[in-house]
Parts: C-alpha cells; sequence; structure tokens
C-alpha cells in the first residue's frame, strides 16, 4: 500500500499545523503569567517630561527594572512578573517621585498617569568672616538723651 505524494503532502501540512499550534498555545501560556506596566510622565502643567528614569521595583522579589521615557513622555515595562511594585522616577528639574502599591496580576496592563514637581530652588549662602562693627576693646563715654530733653526741644 503506497502513499500517493498529494496524500504525503496532505500528511506533513497537518502535522506542521498541528506543532504550530501546540507552540502558539504554549507560547501564550508562557506569558500569560506576566503583566506590563506603562504610561505617560508629566509636569505640574500637564505637559509631557521626555527623557525623565523611570525604575519600577518588585517588593516581593527585588527585580528592577530600569528605563528613559521617550519624546512623547511615555514608558512601558512589558512582561513583569506578578507581585507588588514600587515606581520611582527622576528627570533633570523636578523633584523624584516614588510611588508604591502597584499590583501586577496576571495579564494586567496598567496605564499610569503620573506628575512631577518642579523641584525648589536651591539657595547658597556664603559666610566669610569681617571685622566685627562693635570693637570691644575701644572705651568711650557717650551721653544718654532722656526723654525730658527730647520734650523740651518740642
Amino acid at each position: 500500500m503506497l502513499l500517493s505524494k498529494k496524500r504525503i503532502w496532505t500528511i506533513l501540512l497537518s502535522a506542521s499545523l498541528i506543532v504550530q499550534s501546540i507552540a502558539a498555545a504554549a507560547f501564550g501560556q508562557a506569558s500569560s503569567t506576566a503583566g506590563a506596566i506603562g504610561g505617560a510622565i508629566t509636569d505640574q502643567a500637564g505637559a509631557l517630561v521626555s527623557g525623565a528614569t523611570v525604575k519600577v521595583r518588585n517588593l516581593d522579589t527585588g527585580l528592577e527594572r530600569t528605563i528613559k521615557t521617550e519624546d512623547a513622555g511615555t514608558f512601558r515595562f512589558p512582561t513583569l512578573p506578578v507581585g507588588n511594585y514600587e515606581i520611582t522616577v527622576d528627570a533633570q528639574g523636578f523633584s523624584q517621585l516614588k510611588r508604591s502599591g502597584f499590583v501586577v496580576r496576571v495579564g494586567d496592563n496598567l496605564d499610569l498617569k503620573l506628575q512631577l514637581a518642579a523641584s525648589g530652588t536651591t539657595e547658597v549662602v556664603n559666610v566669610t568672616a569681617e571685622a566685627p562693627v562693635a570693637d570691644p576693646s575701644k572705651t568711650e563715654v557717650a551721653t544718654t538723651i532722656g526723654l525730658h530733653h527730647v520734650v523740651a526741644w518740642l
């Protein structure tokens, strides 16, 4: 009983489709054990902040990932393991932002809007030693004018 070429190609094609379906299902299961965090960084006026450094840290495992925001002020951390996360944002000219309490569950895609506050101005005070206004070694007699002298002049 010989198989025809057409029958052999049909069997091979069917087997190939089955293998591809199994591989796709396995990949889908592997990626379904993670979540993602993304969003945008803005200033107090609502303008997007590009080039900000965004760091996420899994508080359960200590896993850290760091990226910079894109020109549009957006960021994305794909395929994060499930857990509790803390987010830290640093940008030049802004105060550091640190927030925790972000929970990533299987299949989550958190979309955050984080706002940075302008950093305070730094004031530098230089103190120099100068000669004192009063000379404690010099003694003089002074006359004090009392209230009765002032009244007499009026």
